[in-house]
């Protein structure tokens, strides 16, 4: 061995430094319950928003303090998901008056607390409307989205136990929509009134039975008519005297030569075979809407029967958002919509 270099166990050792295996804070995510409240509020679809409003929303840093409290550890929305309940979150949002009398969107969460699942539709009429027609949640690009609000071991008697023992997610399940932020890029007119005219639509007692009360034979309908080689177009009414209605329509849309505006519809002569074959065909078209309106109420009927016999039982909560120094009218109500009905509690 050389003389200028030093045998091995005379070498100083290196000291390596000891490091640490802790998790850096930066990388967790604390599960409070403000976490989660914003989460829901993120995700959850505001259902029967026009899509221009979207923007209006997300604008403001709205907070959610009764949700918070209900999302604590043990507080009412765990505590369901502990009984074994289903809990769905969507959302909808109500009008206020803001600062100049300028409109404030408010945004609202509404959750459903059920015995059993739901089968959670999204319903679309309007104030004029009167027909609901149902859509399948995939097609307002929505769907059920599983969101864990904790964890709870299976067996409590073990929480005081070392040992990984199984554990049990509680989950709600949020109406989302995948494209919530580039709602407000809608441009065509049909799809706008599409979002702005929806409801969610829940096949409850109440729901049913509302159903029901609003279930009325129509009083008018269209019928096209055929004369002469021409044909029209015709909104009749099926409460009034067909035969009335049929001379009417043909002065008014089949006689060629005459002064309508000036003409005494009872005095004037048309051939009676043209007047029967006409008001034939309006008899026909109210024989149709009411064996329609009786399979529509026949169903309903049969609808609710089954959900009875379900004995489903349904707790709704509406919570408002909440946002300091908007400087709007802070005013809340129970009513959901016409198929959900009212909320058991509101605030």
């Amino acid at each position: 061995m050389p003389a200028d270099i030093a045998p091995e166990s005379s070498r100083p050792k290196l000291q390596r430094k000891k490091q640490s295996l802790r998790f850096q804070p930066r990388t967790l995510k604390q599960k409070t319950p403000e976490y989660h409240a914003s989460e829901l509020y993120k995700r959850a679809f505001f259902i029967g928003t026009e899509p221009e409003q979207y923007g209006e929303i997300y604008k403001h840093a709205w907070q959610f303090p009764t949700l918070v409290a209900d999302l604590a550890h043990g507080a009412r929305i765990e505590q369901s998901l502990r009984e074994k309940k289903y809990v769905y979150v969507f959302g909808q949002t109500e009008p206020s008056v803001g600062q100049d009398l300028k409109i404030v969107t408010v945004p609202v969460l509404v959750a459903l607390s059920s015995s059993a699942p739901l089968d959670l539709k999204i319903a679309c009429t309007s104030v004029q409307a009167t027909e609901v027609y149902q859509y399948e949640l995939a097609d307002f690009n929505c769907n059920l989205q599983n969101y864990e609000i904790a964890k709870v071991l299976l067996n409590e008697e073990k929480s005081g136990l070392r040992g990984n023992y199984p554990k049990e997610s509680l989950n709600v399940q949020i109406v989302h929509n995948t494209r919530t932020r580039l709602l407000s890029k809608i441009t065509d007119q049909e799809e706008i009134n599409k979002y702005t005219y929806s409801l969610l639509y829940l096949k409850t007692k109440s729901c049913l039975q509302t159903q029901l009360k609003s279930c009325h034979r129509a009083s008018g309908a269209d019928v096209v008519v055929e004369l002469n080689g021409k044909s029209q177009n015709i909104s009749i009414d099926l409460d009034d005297d067909f035969e009335y209605q049929a001379k009417f329509y043909i002065l008014k849309y089949f006689t060629e030569g005459i002064d309508f505006n000036s003409i005494n519809v009872d005095q004037a002569e048309v051939k009676p075979e043209l007047v029967q074959q006409v008001a034939q065909k309006f008899k026909e078209t109210k024989q149709k809407v009411v064996e329609e309106y009786k399979k529509k109420k026949a169903a309903l009927e049969e609808e609710l029967k089954q959900v009875e016999a379900q004995g489903i039982e349904i707790k709704v909560q509406k919570y408002y958002g909440k946002c300091e120094g908007l400087g709007y009218k802070d005013q809340k109500s129970a009513f959901v919509n016409r198929f959900v009905g009212k909320a058991d509690l509101f605030e």
